[in-house]
């Protein structure tokens, strides 16, 4: 079985366990779950919010 990402490889296997939306950090463009809320260092379709510091997150995302 050929995967196109790491999240790919898991997502059937994690879904059952995964409640509500949920955060996504280093999604790219393949977040866990649609409705999740995708961060990543990267712009790319799919990514809710871009950041280059994730230990200033919580400051950042408390300004959103």
């Amino acid at each position: 079985m050929k995967y196109m990402n790491e999240t790919s490889k898991i997502r059937q296997r994690v879904l059952p366990f995964l409640m509500g939306n949920g955060i996504d950090i280093g999604c790219y463009n393949s977040k866990i779950k649609p409705d999740a809320f995708g961060i990543d260092g990267r712009e790319v379709e799919g990514v809710d919010f871009v950041t280059d510091n994730l230990y200033m997150l919580p400051q950042q995302l408390s300004r959103m």
